[in-house]
């Protein structure tokens, strides 16, 4: 099977493609329905294919030709010789006239290039999502036949008639130059096209039936060529006609220009005019809407672009290249390893474990771009004149130059992506006009450089410099596989301790609590703000009464603002600060981490507790859940999620609230857990995509992100188990995976992505597997929709914490155990808060922190007492006697805090790409008492 996906990836994907994004563009960017969308993705294929018939027509025709010009001496040969003798003298006839049998399969050509657009307009059309719920006149339900004649119990599908009716009269008006022997095979294929589609969707046939039409006003139009042709020539050979065309041409751009100057005056003072417009009201027809400016804009630019290329750039393209097949071949491999290999293995190397089937993407990917780039422009370039030879070369050498400059100059800094191509903070994406002018003006430099190049002749130096940069980029693209091999490998191992330690038998007794003994549960809420948190709490007086007993301390600083850089002091305390770690570089980091993750589990089993670990953070410096290091030791029982245990936790969210997620299981029932799920597919589509974001310029990639659609319809509601979905659930999980017993000790410790998982959590405070539509005000509030989903996850949490609290209280443990709660870090929240102070830079690093102790029944209070992740250690133990590091036998305190503390600023966040005896670091900040105070900090370099 993966053979013939790679031959469908490089014939027919290309194709597949432009459907793809073109029913998107009309779906859902201009909002057209689904017939409407259909109807256009038709056209457009049509129009692209067009100049592909004309060759074949053009082909066809020379066969035609040379055919009726040798069948009369045919004739003669055959009537008169037999045998050998007939055959030979029939080949030197053909050799005579220059033909070669090969040539009879240009009779065939215009059949075989329908075959590639029938197979993707035909797994595009299945696939399209919803269309079982579009409708068109009588048809309702475009995913099934139509079914629009019904006689008695018989039913009779329609379009397939429509269809073959249009595609017949096609093919009478093509096939009055051809003989009998010639038009049979266009009579029969209509009849397997019949036969075909009879049971096919009726949005296929809808399809087909555009293209018939467009074929059959197509023939009509080459019938009568020559009478179009000469009314053409009437109006554009007429200087008075011409001549005014351009001029009322000239001056509407002008005006439209004019226009545009003030439109964008308009736009970029539009948050001025909408405040004031709240006084004077007649302001707000300046209102200018971002989307209809984005639009106009575009038409404008478009217009401009073949202005100036009638002008100017045609220049670029008037070079006669003597080796323009070489060029071409060299820049297409070029470019294909670049997006095909490079760009993929690059991503994917970056989190080499975070990926799941990382090769079969790689493997999709440099298959489609194989088709795209390489193929597909060969393809073409065999196909056409001489004329359309060389400037396609010379199309393939700028575009090169445009994708080279963006994807290794004009970087951009878009932070973290996940395994799903999905940005953490889609903000990032916006390009300011600088970026924009900074873009052009290097593409313009080196096309410049190029073009300077090709006109002296030096294109066997552009040759060369394409054939070094391939090198490179395979050489680096096979060290990157190299490296993920490797890192698959240790998440194999990894996996494989998950499913030795993590059974279904013991998935009730995870955690323990006693009754009589002393409890230290430990909720890592990675990310979790302590801002949002405190906002939640503001909003709702009978959370706080059941959070009696609990302290929030406000001003809470973690030391990094990326998980790697700050678990080691949060599990281990002042002795693992990653700048002090740092800086004295005798520690080995992993051996290190290692220890901090080991510290308190191997204290309390030394005082006579039980530890239950559950997903331990970085373990050996792996982005995975890994376990191994606690084997050793008999008393501490570590666990790390699998993918039984996820479906458990999942089974749990929907008994737990069966109302609001009756739906969501139905679902699940039956579009993933009885079948194939589809989110590789879709992975392998978005993986497709960001290649072609890091090639394109700045200013188009927000464009092609589309708020994490990637222009594939539907792929936002695709059924698969989100992060969301999947982190909630094993919070959620918690009170069933916790055993109370009479008596003992116990330590718990979980680490949970909920509240670093934000993007499926809805208004209603739980996950799902579609994001519902945010209120306006929640966005304004929050900024943006991942921030307003963030607050919404960081709520979820807490709500979903104040159940388990429930959960303690009628089990009698609520007293007896001291609960802690905090976050690695915070994210780069916008409240009005921190921009007031002057201090959005520092709200990554205002972590969560909510204690109750041993029988605290004190009412929910905050506090304002300076305390950071590196208290955990010290607050999780100090009711033991005497208690020092094992590894060091240095007294767990939190005394140091009381100094200058030093917050590093990562230059990775990946554990993979640690150094290896320090953190990956370059600057820090310093930070003394009140964080909230812009003067306590500092910025500093090493």
């Amino acid at each position: 099977m993966m053979f013939f996906n790679v031959l469908y990836n490089i014939f027919i994907y290309p194709i597949e493609f432009i459907l793809e994004t073109s029913f998107y563009f009309f779906k859902v960017y201009t909002k057209s329905s689904y017939i409407v969308s259909i109807l256009f993705i038709s056209l457009i294929i049509n129009f692209i294919s067009l100049p592909l018939y004309n060759i074949a027509e053009k082909w066809q025709k020379k066969e035609r030709d040379i055919q009726n010009k040798m069948k009369p001496m045919i004739d003669n040969i055959k009537s008169a010789f037999k045998g050998d003798q007939r055959y030979l003298l029939i080949r030197a006839c053909q050799r005579i006239n220059g033909y070669k049998t090969i040539y009879a399969f240009r009779g065939t050509l215009g059949l075989l290039i329908q075959i590639p657009f029938f197979i993707a307009a035909y797994h595009f059309i299945h696939n399209i999502d919803g269309l079982e719920f579009a409708q068109f006149g009588y048809i309702k339900n475009l995913a099934k036949p139509d079914a629009l004649i019904n006689i008695g119990s018989i039913t009779i599908n329609l379009l397939p008639f429509v269809m073959t009716i249009i595609s017949l009269q096609a093919s009478l008006v093509y096939a009055r130059k051809l003989n009998l022997k010639e038009q049979m095979p266009l009579y029969i294929t209509n009849l397997i096209f019949l036969v075909l589609l009879y049971n096919s969707p009726a949005g296929l046939l809808f399809y087909w039936i555009v293209n018939c039409t467009f074929s059959l006003v197509k023939n009509i139009v080459l019938e009568n060529y020559s009478f179009f042709k000469s009314k053409a020539d009437k109006v554009f050979n007429n200087k008075i006609i011409i001549t005014v065309i351009k001029r009322v041409s000239f001056l509407i751009f002008i005006i439209f220009t004019a226009f545009m100057f003030i439109y964008t005056l308009l736009y970029l003072n539009k948050d001025i005019i909408s405040a004031a417009s709240l006084e004077k009201q007649y302001l707000k027809i300046f209102i200018t809407d971002a989307k209809t400016y984005k639009d106009v804009l575009s038409i404008w630019l478009i217009l401009f672009a073949i202005i100036i290329y009638k002008k100017y750039l045609y220049k670029l393209f008037n070079i006669k290249l003597n080796n323009s097949l070489k060029v071409l071949i060299s820049v297409s491999i070029s470019i294909t390893l670049l997006a095909g290999l490079f760009i993929p293995s690059a991503l994917i190397a970056s989190s080499g474990q975070e990926f799941n089937e990382p090769f079969i993407l790689i493997l999709n990917n440099i298959s489609k771009y194989i088709g795209v780039f390489f193929v597909y422009a060969l393809f073409i370039y065999v196909l056409f004149s001489d004329k359309v030879k060389n400037f396609l070369s010379l199309l393939m050498v700028y575009i090169s130059m445009i994708f080279f400059v963006d994807t290794f100059i004009i970087v951009g800094r878009y932070g973290n992506i996940q395994n799903s191509f999905v940005f953490e903070n889609p903000m990032l994406l916006n390009a300011d006009i600088f970026q924009i002018l900074l873009n052009i003006l290097f593409v313009s430099v080196f096309i410049g450089i190029i073009y300077i190049l090709l006109k002296k002749e030096k294109s066997n130096i552009i040759i060369n410099i394409y054939m070094i940069i391939s090198l490179v980029l395979f050489s680096i693209s096979v060290y990157d596989i190299v490296n993920i091999n490797k890192y698959q490998k240790i998440l194999s191992n990894i996996q494989n301790e998950q499913e030795k330690y993590l059974q279904e038998d013991n998935y009730s007794n995870i955690f323990s609590l006693s009754k009589t003994g002393t409890n230290v549960f430990v909720i890592l809420l990675d990310r979790a703000s302590s801002h949002y948190v405190l906002e939640y709490f503001n909003n709702n007086n009978k959370l706080k009464n059941n959070f009696n007993g609990f302290i929030l301390y406000t001003n809470m600083l973690s030391y990094s603002g990326n998980t790697v850089g700050s678990i080691a002091s949060l599990m281990g305390g002042y002795e693992y600060l990653p700048y002090e770690i740092s800086i004295e570089k005798k520690y080995n980091l992993k051996d290190k981490y290692n220890e901090s993750l080991l510290l308190m589990p191997k204290i309390f089993t030394d005082n006579d507790y039980k530890a239950n670990i559950f997903n331990p953070t970085f373990a050996n410096l792996n982005f995975s859940y890994d376990i191994s290091i606690f084997s050793k030791y008999s008393n501490i029982n570590a666990y790390s999620e699998n993918d039984n245990f996820i479906k458990f936790a999942i089974s749990n969210l929907f008994n737990d609230y069966t109302n609001e997620t009756k739906e969501i299981k139905n679902i699940l029932d039956e579009k993933l857990y009885n079948s194939d799920s589809n989110i590789n597919d879709l992975n392998i589509k978005r993986s497709f995509r960001f290649s072609l974001f890091r090639i394109i310029p700045s200013f188009l990639r927000k464009n092609l992100y589309s708020n994490s659609d990637w222009y594939i319809y539907g792929g936002k509601n695709a059924v698969h188990i989100n992060t969301s979905l999947k982190e909630f659930s094993i919070l959620n999980s918690l009170k069933h995976i916790t055993s109370i017993s009479e008596s003992g000790n116990y330590f718990n410790f979980i680490h949970n992505n909920t509240t670093h998982e934000p993007d499926y959590i809805n208004t209603n405070l739980l996950p799902s597997i579609w994001k519902d539509q945010i209120p306006n005000t929640d966005i304004n509030r929050f900024k943006n929709e991942f921030l307003t989903r963030s607050y919404y996850a960081n709520a979820a949490s807490i709500k979903n914490i104040s159940e388990l609290i429930d959960f303690f209280k009628d089990n009698n443990v609520y007293d007896n155990t001291k609960i802690i709660i905090i976050s690695d870090h915070a994210l780069d929240i916008k409240t009005d808060f921190y921009k007031n102070n002057d201090i959005e830079f520092m709200a990554i690093y205002n972590a969560l922190l909510m204690i109750k102790d041993f029988n605290s029944a004190n009412d929910f209070t905050i506090s304002s007492n300076f305390m950071t992740v590196a208290d955990m250690p010290y607050i999780a133990l100090k009711h033991l006697q005497d208690v020092k590091n094992p590894f060091t036998e240095k007294v767990i305190t939190n005394d140091y805090k009381n100094g200058e503390l030093k917050v590093i600023i990562l230059n990775e966040w990946n554990p993979n790409r640690q150094l290896e005896n320090r953190f990956n670091f370059t600057k820090y900040y310093t930070v003394k008492g009140n964080i909230f105070d812009k003067n306590n900090w500092k910025l500093n370099t090493l």
